[in-house]
Protein backbone atom coordinates (compact mmCIF):
# COMPACT_ATOMS: atom_id res chain seq x y z
CA UNK A 1 0.00 0.00 0.00
CA UNK A 2 2.65 1.88 1.12
CA UNK A 3 4.34 1.92 -2.76
CA UNK A 4 0.96 2.79 -3.74
CA UNK A 5 0.54 5.62 -2.05
CA UNK A 6 4.25 7.20 -2.87
CA UNK A 7 3.33 6.28 -6.82
CA UNK A 8 -0.10 8.58 -6.47
CA UNK A 9 1.62 11.31 -4.86
CA UNK A 10 4.40 11.70 -7.58
CA UNK A 11 1.38 11.31 -10.15
CA UNK A 12 -0.21 14.00 -8.31
CA UNK A 13 3.07 15.93 -8.38
CA UNK A 14 3.74 15.64 -11.94
CA UNK A 15 0.07 16.62 -12.32
CA UNK A 16 0.35 19.68 -10.11
CA UNK A 17 3.32 20.71 -12.45
CA UNK A 18 1.83 20.82 -15.20
CA UNK A 19 -1.17 22.87 -14.40
CA UNK A 20 1.20 25.33 -12.63
CA UNK A 21 3.39 25.37 -15.91
CA UNK A 22 -0.11 26.22 -17.47
CA UNK A 23 -1.23 28.83 -15.22
CA UNK A 24 1.89 30.70 -15.78
CA UNK A 25 1.27 31.12 -19.60
CA UNK A 26 -1.82 31.72 -19.51
CA UNK A 27 -1.37 34.13 -17.12
CA UNK A 28 1.82 36.14 -19.06
CA UNK A 29 4.20 34.67 -16.56
CA UNK A 30 7.38 34.21 -17.60
CA UNK A 31 9.91 31.06 -17.50
CA UNK A 32 13.51 32.15 -17.61
CA UNK A 33 15.56 30.39 -19.82
CA UNK A 34 18.91 28.97 -18.20
CA UNK A 35 22.25 30.82 -19.74
CA UNK A 36 23.49 29.27 -22.48
CA UNK A 37 27.58 29.02 -22.02
CA UNK A 38 29.35 31.20 -24.83
CA UNK A 39 30.50 29.12 -27.54
CA UNK A 40 34.49 29.09 -27.60
CA UNK A 41 36.28 30.56 -30.83
CA UNK A 42 39.83 30.36 -31.96
CA UNK A 43 40.42 31.95 -35.16
CA UNK A 44 43.74 33.07 -37.11
CA UNK A 45 43.88 36.61 -37.87
CA UNK A 46 45.83 37.94 -40.25
CA UNK A 47 46.68 40.99 -42.69
CA UNK A 48 44.24 40.97 -45.70
CA UNK A 49 47.36 42.25 -47.84
CA UNK A 50 51.30 41.95 -47.66
CA UNK A 51 54.11 42.85 -49.50
CA UNK A 52 56.65 40.34 -51.10
CA UNK A 53 59.52 39.77 -49.21
CA UNK A 54 57.71 41.17 -46.40
CA UNK A 55 57.51 39.86 -42.73
CA UNK A 56 54.23 39.90 -41.08
CA UNK A 57 52.32 38.34 -37.50
CA UNK A 58 49.03 36.72 -37.65
CA UNK A 59 47.47 35.81 -33.93
CA UNK A 60 46.01 32.93 -33.13
CA UNK A 61 42.98 34.24 -31.09
CA UNK A 62 40.73 32.88 -28.22
CA UNK A 63 37.49 33.90 -27.26
CA UNK A 64 35.78 33.44 -23.79
CA UNK A 65 37.50 30.45 -22.40
CA UNK A 66 36.65 29.31 -19.32
CA UNK A 67 39.66 27.13 -16.73
CA UNK A 68 42.04 26.84 -19.65
CA UNK A 69 45.49 25.04 -19.39
CA UNK A 70 46.42 23.04 -22.72
CA UNK A 71 45.88 22.70 -26.23
CA UNK A 72 47.19 21.34 -29.63
CA UNK A 73 46.55 22.21 -32.72
CA UNK A 74 48.14 22.32 -36.37
CA UNK A 75 48.67 25.68 -38.40
CA UNK A 76 48.96 24.66 -42.22
CA UNK A 77 49.32 27.40 -45.20
CA UNK A 78 50.96 27.50 -48.82
CA UNK A 79 54.60 26.64 -48.16
CA UNK A 80 55.26 28.10 -51.48
CA UNK A 81 54.07 30.96 -50.42
CA UNK A 82 54.67 31.57 -46.77
CA UNK A 83 57.82 30.82 -44.99
CA UNK A 84 56.83 30.25 -40.44
CA UNK A 85 59.86 31.76 -38.68
CA UNK A 86 58.58 31.35 -35.26
CA UNK A 87 55.98 30.95 -32.96
CA UNK A 88 55.63 32.88 -29.72
CA UNK A 89 53.74 33.22 -26.15
CA UNK A 90 49.99 34.34 -26.51
CA UNK A 91 48.06 35.76 -23.65
CA UNK A 92 44.79 35.10 -22.05
CA UNK A 93 43.77 37.85 -19.26
CA UNK A 94 47.20 38.88 -18.52
CA UNK A 95 48.35 34.98 -18.26
CA UNK A 96 50.67 34.01 -20.55
CA UNK A 97 49.77 30.77 -22.99
CA UNK A 98 53.88 29.74 -23.63
CA UNK A 99 54.70 27.50 -26.48
CA UNK A 100 55.88 23.56 -25.34
CA UNK A 101 56.79 22.39 -28.88
CA UNK A 102 56.22 23.92 -31.84
CA UNK A 103 57.06 21.21 -34.91
CA UNK A 104 56.83 20.55 -38.94
CA UNK A 105 55.28 17.82 -39.47
CA UNK A 106 54.82 18.21 -43.53
CA UNK A 107 55.41 20.98 -45.69
CA UNK A 108 53.24 23.91 -44.57
CA UNK A 109 52.07 21.94 -41.48
CA UNK A 110 52.91 22.75 -38.46
CA UNK A 111 51.87 21.40 -34.73
CA UNK A 112 51.86 23.89 -32.07
CA UNK A 113 51.62 22.11 -28.23
CA UNK A 114 50.82 24.72 -25.67
CA UNK A 115 50.77 24.43 -21.53
CA UNK A 116 50.04 26.71 -18.73
CA UNK A 117 52.14 25.96 -16.08
CA UNK A 118 50.34 24.61 -12.73
CA UNK A 119 46.79 23.26 -13.08
CA UNK A 120 44.57 27.02 -12.20
CA UNK A 121 43.64 27.65 -15.60
CA UNK A 122 42.96 30.74 -17.84
CA UNK A 123 39.37 32.60 -17.90
CA UNK A 124 38.54 35.19 -20.83
CA UNK A 125 39.79 36.23 -24.24
CA UNK A 126 42.89 36.73 -25.84
CA UNK A 127 45.58 35.04 -27.85
CA UNK A 128 46.86 31.23 -27.79
CA UNK A 129 50.25 32.56 -30.07
CA UNK A 130 51.52 34.80 -32.61
CA UNK A 131 52.34 33.28 -35.87
CA UNK A 132 55.88 34.91 -37.27
CA UNK A 133 55.72 34.65 -41.36
CA UNK A 134 57.31 35.91 -43.89
CA UNK A 135 56.78 36.52 -47.32
CA UNK A 136 58.57 34.16 -49.81
CA UNK A 137 55.68 34.14 -53.03
CA UNK A 138 55.19 36.89 -55.29
CA UNK A 139 53.02 39.42 -56.19
CA UNK A 140 49.68 37.66 -56.88
CA UNK A 141 49.98 34.88 -54.94
CA UNK A 142 47.59 34.41 -52.32
CA UNK A 143 47.82 31.42 -48.98
CA UNK A 144 45.49 30.10 -46.41
CA UNK A 145 46.17 30.15 -43.14
CA UNK A 146 43.80 27.43 -41.81
CA UNK A 147 43.45 25.34 -38.05
CA UNK A 148 42.92 21.39 -37.98
CA UNK A 149 42.73 18.90 -35.55
CA UNK A 150 42.63 21.05 -32.63
CA UNK A 151 42.19 20.14 -28.58
CA UNK A 152 41.78 22.38 -26.10
CA UNK A 153 41.59 21.45 -22.39
CA UNK A 154 40.41 22.86 -19.10
CA UNK A 155 41.98 22.42 -15.72
CA UNK A 156 40.13 19.50 -15.22
CA UNK A 157 41.35 17.36 -18.02
CA UNK A 158 38.14 17.92 -20.23
CA UNK A 159 37.61 18.93 -23.38
CA UNK A 160 36.50 21.97 -24.21
CA UNK A 161 34.70 22.34 -27.10
CA UNK A 162 35.82 24.80 -29.93
CA UNK A 163 34.91 26.36 -33.30
CA UNK A 164 38.21 26.39 -35.13
CA UNK A 165 38.18 29.50 -37.90
CA UNK A 166 41.21 30.09 -40.24
CA UNK A 167 42.16 33.34 -42.39
CA UNK A 168 44.29 34.28 -45.76
CA UNK A 169 46.19 36.61 -46.75
CA UNK A 170 47.03 38.23 -50.58
CA UNK A 171 50.33 39.05 -51.73
CA UNK A 172 50.44 42.21 -53.23
CA UNK A 173 52.78 45.49 -54.05
CA UNK A 174 52.08 47.63 -51.39
CA UNK A 175 53.15 51.16 -52.02
CA UNK A 176 55.41 52.93 -49.62
CA UNK A 177 54.46 55.40 -47.92
CA UNK A 178 56.17 59.11 -47.21
CA UNK A 179 55.17 60.84 -44.43
CA UNK A 180 56.21 64.42 -42.43
CA UNK A 181 55.77 63.90 -39.27
CA UNK A 182 55.90 67.45 -37.01
CA UNK A 183 55.02 68.31 -34.10
CA UNK A 184 51.16 69.36 -32.87
CA UNK A 185 52.35 72.45 -31.80
CA UNK A 186 55.65 74.97 -31.65
CA UNK A 187 55.64 78.04 -29.55
CA UNK A 188 56.48 81.60 -31.36
CA UNK A 189 60.34 81.99 -32.45
CA UNK A 190 61.15 78.72 -31.80
CA UNK A 191 62.96 76.30 -33.70
CA UNK A 192 61.59 72.70 -34.63
CA UNK A 193 62.73 69.19 -36.81
CA UNK A 194 60.07 67.51 -39.01
CA UNK A 195 61.33 64.09 -40.49
CA UNK A 196 60.35 62.61 -43.46
CA UNK A 197 59.36 59.19 -42.61
CA UNK A 198 59.82 56.52 -45.56
CA UNK A 199 58.39 52.81 -44.55
CA UNK A 200 58.86 49.44 -45.95
CA UNK A 201 60.85 50.63 -49.33
CA UNK A 202 62.47 47.89 -51.04
CA UNK A 203 66.04 48.74 -53.04
CA UNK A 204 65.95 52.63 -53.02
CA UNK A 205 68.31 54.95 -54.96
CA UNK A 206 66.48 58.30 -55.35
CA UNK A 207 64.19 60.60 -55.07
CA UNK A 208 62.55 63.95 -55.96
CA UNK A 209 59.63 65.85 -53.73
CA UNK A 210 58.88 69.05 -53.05
CA UNK A 211 57.77 70.18 -49.55
CA UNK A 212 55.59 73.27 -49.13
CA UNK A 213 54.01 75.14 -46.09
CA UNK A 214 53.01 78.60 -45.46
CA UNK A 215 55.60 81.31 -45.26
CA UNK A 216 54.15 83.52 -42.95
CA UNK A 217 54.30 80.83 -40.27
CA UNK A 218 57.47 78.91 -40.87
CA UNK A 219 60.82 79.35 -42.49
CA UNK A 220 62.92 76.31 -43.57
CA UNK A 221 66.11 76.99 -42.61
CA UNK A 222 67.90 73.59 -44.03
CA UNK A 223 67.41 69.54 -44.58
CA UNK A 224 69.61 67.61 -43.33
CA UNK A 225 70.22 63.79 -44.49
CA UNK A 226 68.18 60.81 -43.55
CA UNK A 227 68.98 57.37 -42.31
CA UNK A 228 67.31 53.58 -43.85
CA UNK A 229 68.60 50.68 -42.28
CA UNK A 230 71.59 52.23 -41.47
CA UNK A 231 72.57 53.95 -44.56
CA UNK A 232 72.74 57.78 -44.95
CA UNK A 233 70.43 59.25 -47.14
CA UNK A 234 72.42 62.53 -48.15
CA UNK A 235 70.38 65.55 -49.76
CA UNK A 236 71.85 66.06 -53.07
CA UNK A 237 70.24 69.51 -54.11
CA UNK A 238 67.64 72.24 -52.24
CA UNK A 239 66.14 74.68 -53.80
CA UNK A 240 63.37 77.34 -52.92
CA UNK A 241 61.18 77.20 -56.48
CA UNK A 242 58.46 79.46 -54.58
CA UNK A 243 57.52 81.07 -51.82
CA UNK A 244 57.17 78.42 -49.56
CA UNK A 245 57.80 75.48 -51.42
CA UNK A 246 61.23 73.45 -51.91
CA UNK A 247 62.32 71.01 -53.74
CA UNK A 248 64.30 68.31 -52.44
CA UNK A 249 66.89 65.76 -54.18
CA UNK A 250 68.38 63.49 -52.62
CA UNK A 251 70.49 60.25 -53.92
CA UNK A 252 71.99 56.94 -51.93
CA UNK A 253 76.01 56.53 -52.94
CA UNK A 254 76.41 53.47 -55.31
CA UNK A 255 73.73 51.61 -57.24
CA UNK A 256 73.21 48.84 -54.33
CA UNK A 257 70.38 50.32 -53.35
CA UNK A 258 68.82 50.09 -49.71
CA UNK A 259 65.38 48.85 -48.12
CA UNK A 260 63.86 49.23 -45.02
CA UNK A 261 62.14 51.74 -43.07
CA UNK A 262 63.83 55.31 -41.50
CA UNK A 263 63.21 58.91 -43.33
CA UNK A 264 64.51 60.39 -46.37
CA UNK A 265 65.37 63.91 -44.69
CA UNK A 266 65.18 66.02 -41.71
CA UNK A 267 63.11 69.41 -42.30
CA UNK A 268 64.35 71.82 -39.64
CA UNK A 269 62.01 74.51 -39.48
CA UNK A 270 61.85 78.20 -37.66
CA UNK A 271 58.50 79.46 -36.18
CA UNK A 272 58.15 82.96 -37.40
CA UNK A 273 54.35 83.41 -37.39
CA UNK A 274 52.21 84.61 -34.10
CA UNK A 275 50.48 82.63 -31.52
CA UNK A 276 47.50 81.10 -33.11
CA UNK A 277 48.65 80.44 -36.48
CA UNK A 278 48.99 77.11 -38.10
CA UNK A 279 50.56 75.92 -41.51
CA UNK A 280 50.31 72.51 -42.91
CA UNK A 281 53.79 71.01 -44.21
CA UNK A 282 52.67 69.45 -47.80
CA UNK A 283 54.79 66.41 -49.53
CA UNK A 284 53.86 67.01 -53.56
CA UNK A 285 55.68 66.09 -57.22
CA UNK A 286 57.00 62.99 -55.04
CA UNK A 287 59.22 60.37 -57.13
CA UNK A 288 60.95 57.70 -55.22
CA UNK A 289 63.11 54.91 -57.83
CA UNK A 290 65.02 52.35 -56.82
CA UNK A 291 68.83 50.95 -58.13
CA UNK A 292 66.93 49.83 -61.71
CA UNK A 293 66.21 53.20 -62.81
CA UNK A 294 62.21 51.99 -62.02
CA UNK A 295 60.04 53.96 -59.86
CA UNK A 296 58.40 52.69 -56.78
CA UNK A 297 55.21 53.59 -56.50
CA UNK A 298 54.32 55.38 -53.01
CA UNK A 299 51.62 57.76 -50.79
CA UNK A 300 52.76 60.86 -50.18
CA UNK A 301 51.27 62.62 -46.67
CA UNK A 302 51.96 65.93 -44.93
CA UNK A 303 51.26 67.19 -41.67
CA UNK A 304 50.46 70.48 -39.90
CA UNK A 305 51.55 72.68 -37.03
CA UNK A 306 49.40 75.13 -34.76
CA UNK A 307 51.56 77.67 -33.40
CA UNK A 308 51.35 78.38 -29.59
CA UNK A 309 52.67 81.25 -26.93
CA UNK A 310 56.34 80.90 -25.77
CA UNK A 311 56.45 78.42 -22.95
CA UNK A 312 58.68 79.37 -20.10
CA UNK A 313 61.65 77.38 -19.65
CA UNK A 314 61.31 75.52 -23.10
CA UNK A 315 65.01 76.61 -24.17
CA UNK A 316 65.28 74.72 -27.29
CA UNK A 317 61.23 75.13 -28.26
CA UNK A 318 60.52 70.89 -28.52
CA UNK A 319 57.28 71.72 -26.62
CA UNK A 320 58.34 70.46 -23.08
CA UNK A 321 60.57 71.41 -20.42
CA UNK A 322 63.27 68.70 -19.05
CA UNK A 323 66.91 68.14 -19.04
CA UNK A 324 67.34 69.18 -22.80
CA UNK A 325 66.30 72.47 -21.44
CA UNK A 326 68.51 72.81 -18.62
CA UNK A 327 71.55 72.72 -20.92
CA UNK A 328 70.07 74.56 -23.42
CA UNK A 329 70.04 77.13 -21.09
CA UNK A 330 73.36 77.06 -19.91
CA UNK A 331 74.71 76.94 -23.21
CA UNK A 332 73.22 80.62 -24.01
CA UNK A 333 73.80 82.15 -20.48
CA UNK A 334 77.70 80.78 -21.44
CA UNK A 335 77.31 82.78 -24.51
CA UNK A 336 77.50 79.31 -26.65
CA UNK A 337 73.99 79.62 -28.07
CA UNK A 338 71.82 82.13 -29.38
CA UNK A 339 68.67 83.36 -26.83
CA UNK A 340 65.31 81.74 -27.18
CA UNK A 341 62.33 83.16 -26.02
CA UNK A 342 61.70 79.60 -24.06
CA UNK A 343 65.08 80.19 -22.27
CA UNK A 344 63.71 83.42 -20.34
CA UNK A 345 62.62 80.88 -17.46
CA UNK A 346 61.65 83.29 -15.16
CA UNK A 347 60.18 85.69 -17.70
CA UNK A 348 62.02 88.77 -16.29
CA UNK A 349 63.59 89.75 -19.74
CA UNK A 350 66.81 88.80 -18.99
CA UNK A 351 68.68 84.81 -19.95
CA UNK A 352 71.09 84.36 -16.62
CA UNK A 353 71.33 81.94 -13.86
CA UNK A 354 68.16 83.00 -12.49
CA UNK A 355 66.74 80.97 -15.57
CA UNK A 356 68.94 77.90 -15.22
CA UNK A 357 67.51 77.49 -11.69
CA UNK A 358 63.81 78.13 -12.85
CA UNK A 359 64.31 76.05 -15.32
CA UNK A 360 65.78 72.63 -12.99
CA UNK A 361 62.68 73.30 -10.73
CA UNK A 362 60.01 73.43 -13.91
CA UNK A 363 61.62 70.40 -15.30
CA UNK A 364 61.21 68.73 -11.56
CA UNK A 365 57.72 69.64 -11.42
CA UNK A 366 58.24 72.19 -8.37
CA UNK A 367 57.13 74.97 -10.27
Amino acid sequence: MGDVMRMAMRKAMKILGIITMVALLLGGGAVVPVAATPAVTVSIVAPAETGPDSDFTANVNISEVADFDSCNYDVSFDASVLQLDNVTSGLIDSTTIPISIYNEISSGTYRIIQNIPGLTGATGSGYLAVLHFHVIGSEGDSSNISLSNGMLSNNLAEEITVTWIGDSVDVVTLPVLVSVDAPDEAATDSDFTANVNVSEVVDFDACNYDVSFDASVLRLDSVTSGLIDSTTIPVSALGEISSGTYRVTQNVAGTAGVSGSGYLAVLHFHVIGSEGSSSTISLSNGVLANNLAEEIAATWIGDSVDVTSVLPGDANGDGVVNALDITKVERIVGGLDAETPGADANQDGNINSLDITKTERIAAGLD
